[in-house]
């Protein structure tokens, strides 16, 4: 299975992607499913963190997994960065096999939380959803006043 990871950093991580800003990750159409996003902290005219909070305020973009991989190593930027919805943290320099290790590991995890939701919300011998699902969309559906009918 090839999975698409979303490059986000600034220099010293390699040449794999340009340096990207967030007017780029505004008007990045993630209609090509990304997997998974490397996001560097201290980037030019914009910080990580910014661009995280952008990511975790879209729908199309809030589950999708998070690494910060960055300099920075004081305690306050780790916490910082797990606080605003990073999935995990790697300082630079990074070590190759590590940083593939725990790609793979969230890969796996995020595989699991979706596959955890669809059981979660859909009957197992139809395939259709199921109560749960159709009880939180109707909370939903209030915020938004929209008007569900049940057949």
């Amino acid at each position: 299975m090839l999975n698409k990871i979303a490059l986000f950093y600034s220099d010293g991580v390699g040449d794999i992607v340009k340096n990207q800003i967030i007017s780029e990750v505004k008007n990045t159409r993630f209609e090509n499913k990304i997997d998974l996003i490397l996001l560097d902290i201290m980037m030019p005219k914009v910080d990580g963190y910014k661009v995280i909070q952008f990511l975790q305020n879209s729908e199309s973009t809030k589950d999708i997994p998070v690494i910060f991989i960055t300099s920075k190593t004081d305690e306050e930027s780790i916490v910082k960065g797990y606080k605003m919805g990073a999935r995990d943290y790697v300082t630079k320099p990074y070590k190759k096999m590590e940083l593939l290790a725990r790609i793979k590991t969230q890969l796996e995890i995020n595989k699991l939380i979706i596959d955890l939701k669809f059981l979660a919300n859909h009957d197992t011998m139809t395939g259709i959803y199921n109560r749960r699902y159709w009880s939180y969309e109707s909370t939903r559906s209030d915020n938004y006043f929209v008007t569900i009918t049940y057949i």
